[in-house]
């Protein structure tokens, strides 16, 4: 950029590129969160099929269930909470609407925009992006809040995956 074009700029412009990198910004934080949300829900499902068919495709008897009820109820839980994880995973990509613009509204003041000053309009993309920066860190937020969860939930079952494979092993 020489030093003309760097004074033709109004605040408003460096506003404006601002609140679109940081909507790039969210947007690639919506997409990791999904994508370890998936990698989550994939993993969990996966241990779940481990559990029920691993021992038969070894060969091995399995698990003497008749130790007791501790080995039975470990592994219900420790199933159940891999299908609360995935579950919750899952969520991190469920949709959420975020509103950038109001056509309607646009649509009444665009005739008075379009003769008018482009500083109005700027002002108003700009208070309309952040709008929407806002309602998406908010979602990313709660994506983040649930794949915390879901890898808690994860890790409690594997930690009873562990409990009921060791008393089932005595």
């Amino acid at each position: 950029m020489t030093a003309d074009e760097g004074q033709d700029r109004t605040g408003s412009d460096y506003l404006l590129d601002f609140a679109v990198t940081e909507l790039a910004k969210e947007e690639t934080r919506r997409s990791s969160l999904e994508a370890r949300g998936l990698s989550v829900a994939t993993i969990a499902a996966g241990i779940v099929a481990l559990i029920t068919t691993l021992r038969q495709f070894a060969g091995l008897p399995p698990f003497d269930m008749g130790k007791g009820t501790a080995t039975r109820a470990l592994l219900v839980a420790c199933i159940l909470l891999f299908v609360c994880a995935s579950f919750t995973a899952a969520l991190t990509n469920a949709p959420r609407r975020l509103s950038l613009v109001d056509p309607a509204g646009l649509l009444k003041l665009a005739p008075e925009l379009w003769a008018g000053p482009a500083d109005r309009a700027h002002k108003m993309i700009f208070s309309s992006q952040l709008a929407y920066l806002d309602q998406a860190q908010r979602a990313n937020d709660q994506r983040g809040r649930l794949l915390f969860c879901a890898v808690v939930l994860l890790a409690l079952a594997v930690l009873m995956l562990a409990l009921a494979v060791s008393i089932a092993s005595i």
